[in-house]
């Protein structure tokens, strides 16, 4: 193979002409041919939300019936708080059922 084929020659030659004909703006660089600009995207807390709690609260208190229903809502309510911004909302009831465990396993042997 020569120097014009492989992945670096095709790569290369995308890079070199993403920059062609643009005037200003047109591909992730900035104007001085810097790294690539970082996206800044502010999360919120989504709708459904308080289901997740609630749908959370729920198997943890079937998993643990000795403790208090407060504590456990406590212990999910501050495991959301400390996730509410993650960016994959898909796994925010499984890392919340997780870290209420781990905060709820603290109070079970009281």
């Amino acid at each position: 193979m020569g120097p014009d084929h492989g992945e670096s020659a095709i790569f290369g030659r995308l890079d070199r002409g993403a920059t062609r004909g643009c005037r200003g703006g047109c591909g992730p660089r900035d104007t001085m041919g810097g790294p690539p600009r970082r996206r800044v995207r502010f999360m919120t807390a989504e709708p459904q939300d308080p289901l997740v709690v609630r749908h959370v609260t729920d198997r943890l208190m079937r998993a643990h019936p000795a403790l208090d229903e407060v504590l456990v809502r406590q212990a999910t309510q501050t495991a959301y708080e400390e996730l509410k911004y993650a960016r994959v909302r898909a796994y925010l009831p499984v890392l919340m059922e997780r870290r209420a465990r781990d905060l709820l396993a603290l109070h079970e042997g009281d």
